[in-house]
């Protein structure tokens, strides 16, 4: 069984989340884990724009709802950030 890694998004107004956007976009990932970003969806899906990355984004507020699938980064949101 491929671990479950969390991935936290680091500062909001950083590089963080851009820099997740394009990993998560290596198929190869999703082939040695189970990638969860720990963080704001709305700056994920803010970073996937910017990063200019063919991906969707799906919020989770529980992990056994992630589908840990590649194409869709999965984001435990803490709906902490006012965007």
């Amino acid at each position: 069984m491929r671990p479950i890694i969390g991935i936290t998004m680091g500062d909001a107004a950083g590089v963080g989340p851009e820099v997740i956007a394009k990993a998560l976009s290596l198929e190869e990932i999703y082939s040695i884990c189970r990638p969860i970003v720990i963080g704001d969806v709305g700056v994920i899906e803010q970073a996937v724009r910017i990063a200019q990355v063919n991906l969707s984004v799906k919020c989770v507020h529980d992990l056994k709802d992630a589908n840990f699938e590649y194409g869709v980064i999965d984001v435990l949101d803490l709906r902490n950030i006012n965007l």
